[in-house]
């Protein structure tokens, strides 16, 4: 749970590893957090900064995939609970 602000939405996500690239850190994190595997090509970088506050770089990446919510396997420290939210929607924000 994310301790500046338990219990709302937010993205999975985390620190890429020194031999990563973002891409690949961003399908390392899905699979640790939600037990899914994604296919690195239904991968698009969305958005990308560099925050000058944390001195850190912030990549957004959005994948399409089927995926039965049912067999999500949540990683307990990180996760609390998953949604379902049309493509449709994701878009218009």
């Amino acid at each position: 749970m994310n301790e500046l602000y338990p219990y709302f939405w937010e993205c999975t996500g985390g620190s890429v590893l020194a031999s990563e690239d973002s891409l690949h850190g961003a399908l390392r994190e899905v699979k640790e957090e939600l037990g899914i595997e994604l296919d690195a090509k239904s991968g698009k970088l969305i958005y990308q900064t560099r925050r000058e506050q944390s001195q850190d770089f912030y990549d957004v990446w959005l994948f399409h995939a089927d995926i039965d919510i049912a067999t999500i396997s949540l990683q307990q420290t990180e996760v609390i609970t998953v949604s379902c939210i049309p493509y449709l929607i994701i878009l218009s924000k």
